[in-house]
């Protein structure tokens, strides 16, 4: 019986080629980044989410190629691209503070459950994703309880000089080709500039509006380019301020996040398959590819980044 289970797992898992049966190399669960460990990933975390329900907070870690830890182990003439060892090595050991912060100081409340998973770009830098469950007291009900955590305005410049300085630099949404598809129409798919809002909204099974007054606040960039509470992507000043770089934090009332989260930070790397003909001809009686080995397919096909 378990012979024949083996052949129909086979025949149905998408392979043609029945004389390959027995010659599949597979990569199990316990190979990071392998299609059987995205999946149990996943699968772990709707088990977080059937036990505890919705996630409360959706937090994004960026690193920062400006940190002085980076800049002060730099060469002469170096970059923080030159030196991809330094700033993974710099930003894992922040992401394990800040992890623990809001983890185990409770910074946000006590957490009962989280995920986080790391996002390696082919451009730009490194980024943490973190989905938290709080307790049961501390989770976010009303708008107030939102605005103690999560804010979308420009900070004061005189109360607060170096939260505006980090909030203007690097929590200000830039619209760029990769968010607007059409130019000419000038649609951000991320929905900016959002409009102004006097108060926060708690909106059902949705992340909330947040309070975006129109206070006159403006800051122009060194491009000449001009921003106002529109542009602002959510965040939290203490963190903001005392991390120093982009911490994208929202309240999220929904495990939509927890799909997000896996199943697009793991959808798999660009790769493109094709054939070469030699000779201008193709010869149909070349031999089938060959056997089903997803480790080949994983080395041949994988990007790897100089960060």
């Amino acid at each position: 019986m378990h012979t024949f289970q083996g052949v129909y797992d086979h025949v149905h898992a998408g392979d043609a080629n029945l004389e390959e049966i027995g010659r599949r190399v597979i990569l199990p669960a316990t190979f990071i980044g392998s299609p059987r460990d995205q999946f149990q990933l996943y699968q772990d975390s709707m088990a977080i989410v059937r036990k505890y329900g919705k996630p409360d907070l959706f937090v994004t870690y960026t690193c920062n190629p400006n940190w002085a830890e980076i800049n002060r182990e730099l060469l002469p003439g170096q970059t923080a691209s030159n030196r991809p060892d330094i700033v993974n090595r710099v930003f894992d050991l922040r992401r394990r503070e800040f992890l623990d912060e809001m983890t185990k100081e409770g910074i946000f409340g006590r957490v009962v459950a989280f995920v986080a998973v790391i996002e390696f770009q082919k451009r730009g830098f490194p980024h943490m994703h973190s989905i938290l469950w709080l307790h049961t007291e501390d989770k976010f009900r009303t708008a107030e309880d939102v605005d103690t955590v999560v804010s979308a305005e420009i900070p004061d410049p005189v109360r607060e000089p170096q939260l505006y300085e980090t909030v203007t630099r690097t929590m200000m949404h830039r619209c760029s080709h990769r968010c607007q598809p059409d130019p000419q129409s000038g649609t951000c798919k991320y929905g900016y500039p959002k409009p102004f809002v006097e108060e926060t909204a708690v909106l059902e099974g949705a992340c909330p509006r947040y309070q975006r007054k129109d206070n006159g606040r403006v800051f122009t960039a060194t491009d000449g380019r001009t921003y106002t509470n529109r542009d602002v992507v959510p965040y939290n000043p203490y963190v903001t301020k005392v991390q120093a770089t982009h911490v994208n934090a929202e309240c999220c009332f929904s495990i939509g996040s927890v799909k997000y989260l896996l199943k697009y930070v793991y959808k798999g790397h660009d790769r493109a398959s094709f054939a070469i003909d030699i000779g201008g001809h193709f010869d149909s009686a070349a031999p089938q590819a060959p056997a089903v080995n997803e480790i080949d397919d994983f080395v041949n096909g994988r990007w790897v980044s100089q960060i």
